[in-house]
């Protein structure tokens, strides 16, 4: 009994682990994608002057 509840915990500090780690790259991803937005914005405007 004492193995399977010492199991239970582990399992849920990494379900808890992935979950932030998780919740950190889609912030950093959704970051990316912005700035990938914005150098695109400025390259099209480069384009318009020319």
């Amino acid at each position: 009994m004492l193995i399977l509840s010492f199991v239970g915990i582990i399992l849920l500090v990494v379900m808890i682990f992935v979950f932030v780690q998780n919740a950190k790259d889609k912030k950093t991803h959704e970051e990316d994608l912005k700035r990938d937005l914005n150098n695109y914005d400025e390259e099209s405007e480069l384009h318009d002057v020319e």
